[in-house]
């Protein structure tokens, strides 16, 4: 009975233990993300500063913000999943103590009934007696024997009463800190929520201001509109030019094997140990193994691709967008992103670079990656060439500046047709 005892306490003692490591990994894990996003609160706070210092156009004030309470939703939201941790954490907390007190109040009445027992029968339970009326030396050892394991007993009981009541009380402690935590971030979240909303009200006045600036924006939409249809015209030149090139040389070696609109089964075996066999439509930018396998390697890793950028928030998405307060829209084949000034600038996949040139009084690098191309425009500079084949996240260059100043990346993901595609849907979900 009493080795049962024992055998319980410490099962449901190291349940507890385990638990408690369990939560505490949890929360370490949504306490990193908490810091990361007020990190990133930080610097679009200063970010949104400098604009309004700057007196700079409301829709870049707009985006600032916008990002703001986007990433202050994200803060929110772990915050409260750190709630529900310490909420559950509180449940579990309070059924284990509610068991210990069950447990506590049996061990209790147990010990008190041996007591009882003893006393009920002093008079008439002496000792010496009940060894002394044994028929023969053997029975007097074994009632000696006896009497040794049930005096053993009842201190092995008082001692776990004892131990397990010293373990009730710090367990409630330790509740009535998990307790106040809760409290300190029930404040925090309610201090979020507070600045949430001031932040909701700044974007709508900014939504506001925008009515007044119509006519410059209207403008400034226009000179991008313009940069917007020079950039695709330059990707399709290039295309078209890469697929001439690649249509002469397969005239010149008299290689037939893969016709347009059909379909082409290519095979590469590297020592035996990586063999590609695949059955793809036709691209007159897939010419060998080697570029079916850029390709491959491209789509295998659609939505988990690293960002060209260590860090940076997205000014503009891909695709069009209203303006809100407005008549005007605005479309983007690609991510326009805010970044530190100077930032590196890396590739996001293998490839081959197909242009790294000045355009526009910037420069912009092209890599191929098989039949998809990734644009790096508005550089500050390029330490890359055109035919130089590069790995992912290799460094191609610096980040240039937007018309505030600001450092500025436009990124993008184009097919071999020169169609764009959303860089969203490719790259992993977040930038660091």
């Amino acid at each position: 009975m009493i080795f049962k005892i024992s055998k319980y306490w410490g099962i449901l003692i190291l349940g507890l233990s385990i638990s408690s490591t369990l939560f505490s990994q949890t929360k370490e894990e949504l306490q990193k993300q908490e810091e990361q996003y007020r990190k990133e609160i930080q610097e679009l706070t200063i970010k949104l500063n400098k604009t309004q210092q700057n007196k700079s156009n409301s829709l870049a004030q707009i985006n600032l913000i916008k990002q703001k309470i986007s990433t202050r939703q994200y803060l929110r939201n772990k915050i409260n999943q750190q709630l529900n941790l310490i909420n559950k954490q509180i449940e579990q907390s309070t059924t284990k103590i509610g068991d210990l007190n069950q447990k506590l109040y049996l061990l209790k009445q147990e010990y008190a009934q041996t007591i009882d027992f003893m006393y009920r029968n002093r008079s008439n339970f002496s000792i010496w007696y009940f060894i002394l009326a044994a028929n023969d030396f053997n029975e007097s050892f074994k009632r000696m024997y006896y009497l040794k394991r049930y005096q053993n007993y009842q201190l092995n009981l008082k001692a776990s009463i004892e131990n397990n009541t010293e373990s009730l009380v710090i367990k409630m402690e330790n509740l009535n800190q998990i307790k106040k935590k809760r409290q300190e971030k029930i404040s925090v979240s309610n201090k979020e929520l507070d600045l949430l909303n001031k932040d909701k009200a700044t974007e709508d006045q900014l939504y506001k201001n925008l009515i007044g600036e119509e006519a410059q924006l209207k403008e400034a939409l226009e000179k991008k509109e313009k940069q917007r249809i020079k950039m695709k015209q330059l990707i399709k030149d290039i295309i078209k030019k890469e697929t001439l090139e690649a249509a002469a040389k397969r005239d010149k070696t008299k290689n037939h094997t893969n016709k347009p609109n059909t379909a082409t089964t290519v095979e590469s075996d590297n020592s035996g140990l990586i063999k590609l066999k695949e059955q793809r439509p036709y691209s007159p930018l897939e010419q060998s193994a080697d570029d079916i396998e850029f390709s491959l390697n491209f789509e295998k890793n659609k939505g988990d691709l690293p960002w060209p950028v260590d860090k940076g928030n997205i000014d503009v998405p891909f695709g069009v967008s209203l303006i809100p307060n407005t008549k005007l829209s605005r479309k983007s084949d690609g991510l326009e992103i805010s970044v530190p000034l100077n930032s590196t600038i890396k590739n996001i996949a293998d490839g081959i670079v197909l242009k790294a040139s000045e355009f526009g009084g910037e420069f912009v690098v092209m890599i191929l990656h098989g039949k998809y191309i990734s644009v790096y425009s508005h550089l500050a500079s390029v330490n890359v060439k055109a035919g130089q084949e590069l790995k992912a996240r290799a460094i191609i260059g610096k980040s240039g500046k937007d018309i505030n100043g600001e450092g500025f990346l436009l990124f993008m993901i184009t097919n071999d047709k020169g169609t764009p595609l959303n860089p969203e849907l490719w790259l992993k979900k977040r930038i660091n």
